[in-house]
């Protein structure tokens, strides 16, 4: 029984080093960006001095390398409006919690603390931009759009939910003034 086993891993090992070379130069040959064909040479290991060279053509030479993530607005549709003046917007955020809230305007602020039962006002916000909310005692948390005034400035109010499909803690406002809650 060792002997029968002492075969089958020789050979397996035998096979190994005959046909892994070709695998990897075939998925490397894959994964070149250009070119309609790829010229790949591997080296066997018991016998250095001979040269195995494989082609492999790709499947599709115009199919793109890269694929693109569809905009939000192709994704679902906005839950509101606001008119960016200059090229910004006002948010401002109404905690109708009792907990403290975590939130950070990505690329303008750190992470700061919006206490339960307040209100601020985030000022030039450049679009496009994204808002993040967290509670501090990892409750869930509903947010709500408000009114869009004629100032560029769109209020949402945080609450307190119980329905985790209901509960939000990204919104996304694009250049065209869409707002999108995830």
């Amino acid at each position: 029984m060792t002997f029968r086993y002492t075969r089958i891993a020789t050979a397996l090992g035998s096979f190994a080093l005959f046909v892994a070379p070709t695998l990897a130069a075939a998925a490397l040959a894959n994964a070149l960006p250009s070119g309609d064909r790829a010229i790949a040479q591997a080296v066997d290991s018991s016998n250095a001095t001979s040269a195995r060279t494989s082609t492999v053509s790709r499947p599709d030479p115009n199919a793109p390398l890269l694929i693109e993530a569809p905009s939000p607005e192709a994704r679902q549709a906005p839950v509101a409006n606001v008119v960016p003046i200059a090229g910004e917007v006002t948010v401002e955020v109404i905690n109708t919690t009792y907990a403290d809230v975590s939130y950070q305007l990505l690329g303008h602020t750190q992470l700061r603390t919006l206490p339960g039962r307040t209100t601020i006002a985030l000022r030039g916000a450049d679009v496009p931009t994204t808002l993040t909310f967290q509670r501090q005692d990892s409750g869930l948390l509903a947010v709500t759009p408000g009114e869009v005034d004629e100032a560029g400035t769109l209020s949402i109010t945080l609450s307190e939910t119980l329905d985790f499909q209901q509960s939000k803690v990204v919104m996304t406002i694009e250049p065209s003034g869409s707002v999108f809650l995830n």
